[in-house]
């Protein structure tokens, strides 16, 4: 193991040992293994989602401009069905994942209520999944409109629609759709501008593609509940605080100020996620007697 260098209050806090800092970093590395699977298997599902949609798609004469879910309501029950299910089986999964980090079933009902109540602004975790499943149907949907536009095979379509469902709107397909007049498609209507179902704002670029947002919440809800779980069990333990240090070196000026050491447990439950790929990790400190000060490097 690397040098750690940590500077500590010995007269008030125990350094801590080798085994305390291993832990520290195999826990990360174990959370961030864990978030990355879960997007590959959510990745899959919503994969295996575009494809069934769009072979109900063109089970249907209604193709280019005349493309239209709502105005269509067998496909757009047909499609809402498919989509019902992945959505569920994404949520068991958001929940299973997130759990993963404890065996210890009180820890699991904590964390279980905790990360059922994130979402994104007033939302919960079902409401928010449910607010990017809808945006990923309209991208599918302006997919499909702008490539039975140009006339495409649901084979062409399909495979296309693949590899460019996480960048629907830099599509030139898609681009080319927006200047089409007529088309029914909603994201295509709106010109890639995504309109909040409930509160009406409008929002455009990347992040709006609705596999993006599925991912990118599924990924965030196991590191937070990961790094509460953590929490918990520094403050069972009776840590009075916690040494942060970066677990990579690139540059990240958010989390060089994080580095070191943290006076209580709260900072985890209050902040406990600088960006979405960090890699930093977390020491508990002990409280102790010893009377010496200074820094203490770790082999």
């Amino acid at each position: 193991m690397s040098e750690v260098t940590i500077t500590l209050d010995t007269r008030l806090y125990q350094p801590p040992t080798a085994k305390d800092i291993t832990e520290g970093k195999q826990y990360v590395l174990k959370r961030n293994a864990n978030a990355n699977e879960l997007k590959k298997t959510i990745d899959g599902i919503l994969m295996n989602a575009v494809g069934e949609i769009f072979e109900l798609i063109y089970k249907y004469p209604q193709k280019g401009k005349n493309l239209s879910f709502s105005e269509n309501k067998t496909l757009e029950e047909e499609v809402q069905e498919v989509l019902d299910d992945a959505e569920q089986e994404i949520y068991e999964l958001i929940q299973s994942y997130a759990l993963n980090c404890t065996e210890d079933e009180k820890f699991k009902n904590m964390l279980l209520l905790y990360i059922l109540s994130l979402g994104r602004g007033n939302r919960n975790l079902r409401t928010t999944l449910h607010t990017y499943m809808k945006r990923f149907m309209y991208d599918i949907e302006a997919l499909a409109a702008a490539y039975t536009n140009k006339g495409y095979s649901y084979t062409t379509a399909v495979t296309k629609a693949k590899t460019s469902i996480h960048s629907v709107y830099t599509q030139p397909e898609v681009k080319e759709a927006f200047s089409v007049p007529g088309m029914k498609a909603i994201y295509i209507a709106s010109k890639g501008i995504h309109y909040d179902f409930e509160t009406g704002k409008g929002t455009r670029g990347i992040s709006n593609n609705g596999i993006i947002n599925v991912i990118m919440m599924a990924e965030a809800t196991v590191h937070m509940a990961w790094m509460r779980a953590e929490g918990l069990e520094f403050e069972q333990k009776g840590a009075a605080g916690y040494y942060q240090l970066r677990g990579s070196n690139y540059p990240c000026a958010a989390c060089d100020e994080q580095v070191g050491f943290h006076k209580g447990i709260e900072g985890i439950y209050t902040d406990p996620l600088v960006h979405l790929h960090c890699c930093c990790y977390r020491i508990p400190i002990y409280p102790q007697n010893n009377f010496t000060n200074g820094i203490i490097n770790i082999i």
